[in-house]
């Protein structure tokens, strides 16, 4: 027990838990270079037993997972941080303006075109766009809008 002690000064100290009547002790990712590993101590008949369990690939791909995590967190902010930015270009345009998936469904518009089509938002989200064209061409406004389309 002694010389356990002086290859891993995480046993200082538990003499007191065992003295105490403690059988069991466990300590969970002891670090050596780069070897990580558990270290348990039980009580067996009348000796103490030290097991050493090799968890160093769990521990690096713990790490691993751990850092990619907090990668995508940081990405996931710089996005959002993105999106709100261009809510705020597309909220403040003069021009109607209105966003369509590649299957012609309103993605997002901005209030000019509420105020020019005198549509609600809710009313036009995930419509089609042909909402729009059957309002424009059922209506005087037609031949005073200029009409862009842009497809990417």
């Amino acid at each position: 027990y002694e010389d356990v002690r002086e290859s891993f000064p995480e046993l200082i100290g538990i003499d007191s838990l065992m003295e105490d009547g403690q059988s069991r002790f466990e300590l969970k990712g002891i670090s050596r270079s780069t070897l990580y590993f558990n270290l348990r101590i039980f009580q067996f008949e009348a000796q103490w037993a030290i097991v050493l369990t090799d968890v160093t690939e769990a521990i690096t791909l713990e790490q691993c997972l751990s850092q990619q995590a907090n990668e995508l967190s940081l990405l996931f902010d710089q996005l959002k941080a993105s999106k709100r930015y261009i809510d705020q270009i597309i909220a403040s345009l003069p021009d109607a303006l209105i966003v369509t998936n590649a299957r012609g469904i309103i993605k997002s518009i901005n209030p000019a075109t509420q105020q020019l089509l005198e549509y609600t938002e809710a009313e036009l989200l995930n419509q089609s766009i042909e909402i729009i064209l059957q309002t424009l061409q059922s209506t005087e406004q037609q031949s005073s809008l200029e009409l862009e389309t842009v497809c990417q």
